[in-house]
């Protein structure tokens, strides 16, 4: 060891760290430790500086050095975690920062730390409980306040989240995003007011702050103040023309406040911006038949050509489709997720599971199998028949499949609605009442053509409406609002609905 090597060395890292010469602090930092090897903290210095200029990579190197030769250093450990995480390494960030932790108990920057790790890992209650042992720590921490009410809204344990943003800003009245946040958390209360209140003190404070217009505007919206939302959502892509979120808004307000003409005109710009985009054309054929454009409104809602049935062909390992579908019925029932009514979904008198293929054998992996052969077949009618078709812009190369199970009882439905994340979807019928396949009615049919509530309107629509048949599969366009008719039966009406996801 040459201590006077070494001590030149760091006196020179410090001047050249002052004087902004990072690189060449780096280097000095370097040949301090060869000068010094044993000591941890000229690597660990060395860490510090790297991660401030952003290579987390090099930095976790320099920090492991350092540990080796200090390992019950918890600040070391909790320096080291920062890197993973800025490395997007998080299981190594928690292991770190519990290091950190259980070395120093009393370290609440550590338990902050850990909690936002174990959050992005999917552990929310494992997160909450380090929040609050931070905040036990640190009362006065209000970045730690913040981090609880994050991980109480994202469990839906809404009032406590709301109390948990009201301290952080009592303590931080500064904090933007925890008034942003708490507005959100009000927003999906239902308490418009105090969520506006909330919004407006983001945009009088910071104008660019971003999606601060646009929460405006789902507050007036919520309100019933159109004009002002409407004026919000203009607001928004002022500073984010192609801001398609703000844009879907204004869609929806300017129909659902009487002016389809407008509407029909953020339509043709919404498309101008994103042509593969699916989402305006549901709002555009609403426009246009409210206009009284009926034929421009067919050509987008060409049930004819647009509405795609295929039958499944029987399965070899299975009997009958009688077999095959009791098989994905009893898949259904018995699914994790399947859920009565799930609040954010259309689904009313049933229940509806969450992803659906997560096991590629069985009944339900024969199905996705059929239902990816169905899409390229209708897929191919498309490039086909339909090239200068507005739908046929963006067609896509490379996709996956969102699926869910869907178990209607008497008298249950699904509302009007479209699918915006897809490019197609559709559905196969596992089961169907008698009820429903003899009646000369169109209960239990699926009826497209009849928009939601939320956008309004008084023309008379243009509907299509099909009757299930057990066995067989419907693909659609993702814009095309649908819904199920309501119907008797003590048999339940059991589908697989899917969608088809672009990939970029």
């Amino acid at each position: 060891m040459n201590s006077n090597a070494a001590t030149a060395a760091l006196r020179l890292a410090a001047e050249h760290q002052r004087a902004g010469r990072l690189e060449a602090a780096c280097t000095a930092y370097l040949d301090a430790q060869q000068s010094d090897p044993n000591n941890p903290q000229i690597p660990a210095a060395r860490g510090v500086l790297l991660l401030q200029m952003g290579h987390a990579g090099d930095a976790a190197v320099s920090l492991q050095r350092a540990l080796e030769l200090a390992p019950d250093s918890a600040e070391l450990w909790l320096t080291l975690g920062n890197a993973r995480v800025r490395n997007d390494e998080f299981e190594a960030a928690r292991e770190a920062f519990s290091r950190a932790a259980k070395l120093r108990p009393d370290l609440a920057v550590a338990h902050n730390n850990l909690g936002n790790v174990l959050r992005r890992q999917g552990r929310p209650e494992e997160a909450k409980a380090c929040y609050r042992k931070a905040i036990d720590l640190e009362p006065d921490n209000a970045l730690s306040r913040f981090n609880l009410g994050n991980v109480l809204s994202d469990i839906g344990a809404l009032d406590e989240a709301v109390g948990a943003y009201r301290d952080a800003l009592g303590l931080d009245p500064s904090n933007l995003s925890a008034l942003s946040n708490l507005g959100g958390v009000l927003l999906r209360q239902q308490r418009f007011r105090d969520a506006l209140a909330c919004f407006e003190r983001v945009v009088a404070a910071r104008p660019d702050f971003k999606r601060g217009f646009y929460n405006v505007g789902l507050a007036c919206q919520g309100l019933g103040k159109l004009g002002a939302a409407a004026a919000a959502y203009r607001r928004a892509l002022q500073h984010d023309p192609g801001d398609e979120w703000a844009l879907n808004n204004l869609c929806i307000t300017l129909m659902k406040g009487g002016e389809p003409a407008q509407a029909l005109a953020v339509c043709d710009a919404y498309l101008d911006l994103s042509p593969a985009n699916r989402k305006p054309l549901a709002y555009k054929a609403a426009a246009l038949i409210e206009l009284g454009r009926r034929d421009e409104a067919e050509v987008l809602l060409d049930f004819d050509r647009l509405l795609f049935p295929y039958r499944v062909e029987l399965p070899d390992s299975y009997a009958s489709m009688s077999e095959f579908n009791a098989a994905l019925a009893e898949h259904i029932r018995t699914h994790p997720t399947l859920r009565p009514e799930p609040h954010d979904k259309t689904t009313i008198g049933g229940s509806q599971t969450g992803e659906l293929m997560t096991d590629p054998t069985g009944a339900a992996g024969t199905l996705e199998r059929e239902i990816r052969n169905a899409v390229g077949a209708y897929i191919s009618a498309l490039r086909t028949d339909l090239d200068s078709h507005p739908y046929a812009t963006g067609l896509p190369g490379q996709w996956h499949l969102d699926t869910w199970g869907v178990i209607l009882r008497a008298q249950g439905h699904q509302g009007p609605h479209f699918h915006p994340e897809g490019y197609i979807s559709g559905v196969y019928y596992v089961t169907v009442p008698d009820e429903v396949s003899t009646s000369e009615s169109d209960e239990g049919h699926i009826e497209f053509g009849r928009t939601a509530e939320a956008i309004g309107g008084s023309a008379e629509p243009l509907l299509r409406v099909v009757k299930p048949e057990a066995g067989t599969m419907l693909l659609f366009p993702s814009y095309f609002y649908h819904r199920t008719i309501p119907f008797d039966s003590d048999t339940p009406r059991i589908c697989i609905a899917f969608d088809v996801i672009p990939e970029s």
